[in-house]
């Protein structure tokens, strides 16, 4: 037997000698091969009417994100965790490792997980502790926690070849084990080992064959990946106006941001004493971290990027049961963070604060805005309370005052000025003596030959 590949990579004749067949027959085969093997196009109610019969998303348990997202983090994509070492993103995968392994009436997928792990910073017993403390009603007895066990599958890879390869033949893996969940923890850090700065090009490659190989698996099999990336620092080059300065970013860089369907962004915030959380299943009291003992660290998650919500931030803390959502906004101290840039998210307080009154009734009408030069800063988008810098001028010509600034009249009238004076010299240059020497007219003096060449060109 041969696989469709080398079925059509082979010749007509080849073909004919493998199967048998006349050549008529053969083009019949080879177009039947086609048909069952080619992607169907299929209507938007064709599509509407069997997402409305499966699964489409798993449930994360924060509640503001699984209403942003329409459901939790949507199966046939990749979404990715970015942010920096301690923020929580094995803790969010371990958690969603556990929701995938429950029931659809307990709001789980109620199926496998594939959990790869390239840091070897995966914990069973955190994994136990998360599901003990999480939802202690459903894994209060050994064969729930057992079962949980069992049904989570970890893989370790120490090079990106090995973990392209463990990635191409987890089909079979998938089909027997029923998964439902692929975490890959993480993607940043075996190429980051392997690759320095001079082989871009070839990391890029590994890359870009891994994120096919995983939505390859995501599409086919309806199942949601989730990847965890690293940071980065990147420096700036001083301006004009600005000064360098260093920026923390998605490792990575952009060609990979494009690989991925959603992009999570968590970054620390700061701390505050007293918080109240939402959740889906209370934490029991005897395990959670108290607000009294100590400060709650708290933490900010920001949808980055998504199809399917506009730009959204929240904040969460971790304790013993994992992610909680942090429903008292107000009590959170001002972000202490790190502040991630991305390509995709620059400031997500920006977005949710609405400009002051005050401040729409001083900004500057497009229309009456002076003429600009190109070193001078836009002041269509500087912040409103930073002072206009004065317009340089233009030219000397017309003195020290911008001739943006002029008065039209004064323009014109000085274009007027210059082409009487014209007008003067060249009366003045005819009407001055002239010489014929050698039989050659010229004009007498200097000045009246400057003259002449001015009034040529007025």
């Amino acid at each position: 037997p041969i696989c469709c590949k080398d079925f059509f990579s082979r010749h007509v004749r080849d073909l004919m000698h493998i199967l048998d067949l006349s050549s008529y027959d053969t083009e019949k085969v080879v177009l039947e091969v086609s048909r069952q093997i080619a992607p169907l196009s299929r209507t938007v109610k064709e599509i509407w009417e069997g997402a409305a019969n499966t699964q489409t998303h798993l449930k994360t348990s924060l509640d503001v994100l699984d209403q942003k997202l329409h459901g939790g983090f949507p199966v046939g994509s990749i979404t990715e965790l970015v942010g920096p070492a301690g923020v929580g993103k094995t803790q969010f995968c371990l958690m969603l490792s556990v929701f995938t392994t429950l029931t659809a009436a307990q709001g789980g997928l109620s199926k496998g997980v594939i959990y790869i792990d390239t840091e070897k910073t995966f914990s069973p017993s955190r994994l136990i502790g998360i599901a003990q403390n999480r939802l202690p009603d459903i894994f209060s007895s050994a064969d729930s926690l057992v079962n949980l066990a069992s049904r989570v599958t970890v893989i370790s890879c120490s090079s990106s070849s090995e973990l392209l390869q463990k990635l191409e033949n987890l089909e079979e893996t998938i089909i027997e084990k029923d998964i439902g969940l692929i975490v890959l923890d993480s993607v940043a850090s075996i190429v980051r080992r392997e690759f320095d700065g001079r082989s871009i090009i070839k990391r890029q490659d590994v890359l870009a064959r891994q994120a096919a190989t995983l939505k390859y698996l995501a599409e086919t099999f309806r199942l949601p990946v989730v990847i965890t990336n690293q940071v980065t620092t990147k420096m700036t080059k001083a301006t004009d106006q600005t000064e360098s300065t260093n920026q923390t970013i998605a490792a990575l860089g952009n060609t990979w941001a494009h690989c991925v369907n959603n992009r999570m962004v968590m970054e620390f915030h700061g701390t505050t004493g007293t918080s109240s959380t939402a959740d889906s299943a209370p934490v029991p009291a005897a395990t959670a971290i108290s607000d009294k003992e100590q400060p709650t660290l708290l933490r900010q998650m920001s949808i980055a990027k998504s199809p399917m919500c506009e730009v959204a931030s929240f904040l969460y803390r971790i304790d013993n049961g994992g992610l909680h959502w942090v429903r008292d906004v107000a009590a959170a101290a001002p972000n202490s963070g790190m502040g991630i840039q991305t390509s995709y998210n620059t400031s997500m307080q920006a977005f949710s604060k609405p400009p002051a009154a005050s401040s729409l009734s001083t900004a500057p009408s497009p229309m009456s805005t002076p003429i600009r030069t190109a070193k001078e800063p836009n002041h269509l988008t500087t912040p409103l309370s930073t002072p206009q810098q004065p317009i340089p001028c233009v030219s000397n010509t017309y003195g020290s005052v911008p001739r943006a600034k002029r008065p039209l009249q004064e323009i014109t009238n000085s274009g007027n000025i210059d082409a009487e004076k014209g007008v003067a010299a060249k009366k003045q240059a005819m009407e001055s003596p002239v010489s014929t020497l050698s039989g050659q007219p010229s004009f007498s003096t200097p000045s009246a030959k400057v003259s002449s060449s001015q009034a040529r060109r007025s």
